[in-house]
């Protein structure tokens, strides 16, 4: 077996930990600063005058760094830092929003994406509007739409009003995980608007 294929499961077996485990990254740092310094000696160990730790088990002493490598590479897309600003945090508090939902104006950040009966567009959050105060915010917004919406295009300015929520999955064993997709794209709010 080639050395390097400890390591590969060992890092795929890493990012599969990452998704499902609360470790912070401060831990993970740690963990993997030792896993380094435990496997700088095994090979420092595994010179010539010591051929009896040459091969395998100095190939194996490195798998545990290539595990924590592997949840340190999922890691800011698992749990990202979120700001104060976040447009996820504002939509949560009710000063924010009023029974139409959230005022919002923001950049389209990519170009709309057309489905059968659908539009979705991605929306960079700029601001939002509430009790005649603009609030500055950050964060992408993906906007559903029933029909095909034309003319816009990447790097337009758009203002809408629409009720927004983090996506979510419905619950179900072994269902897709559209909240996780979105979440490992940067998006942590959606939205809907019923009327154009």
């Amino acid at each position: 077996m080639h050395q390097l294929v400890p390591a590969l499961i060992a890092f795929i077996f890493g990012i599969l930990f990452s998704n499902y485990a609360d470790v912070s990254d401060a831990v993970l740092y740690v963990s993997f600063g030792i896993s380094l310094l435990i496997t700088a000696i095994f090979y420092l160990w595994g010179s010539p005058t010591h051929a009896t730790w040459r091969g395998c088990p100095g190939a194996l002493s490195s798998t545990p760094a290539f595990f924590l490598l592997g949840a340190l590479f999922i890691s800011p897309y698992v749990r990202p830092e979120i700001p104060a600003e976040h447009i996820k945090n504002l939509i949560t508090n009710t000063d924010h929003v009023n029974i139409l939902g959230a005022d919002v104006e923001g950049v389209i950040a990519s170009p709309p994406v057309f489905t059968v009966n659908t539009t979705r567009l991605l929306i960079s959050a700029e601001g939002l509007n509430a009790g005649g105060k603009r609030i500055k915010t950050t964060g992408l917004v993906q906007l559903s739409s029933v029909g095909r919406l034309e003319g816009f295009m990447t790097g337009d300015r758009v203002r809408f009003v629409a009720r927004l929520k983090e996506p979510a999955n419905f619950g179900n064993p072994g269902e897709y995980d559209f909240g996780g997709r979105l979440n490992m794209r940067g998006v942590f709010v959606t939205g809907f608007l019923k009327d154009r």
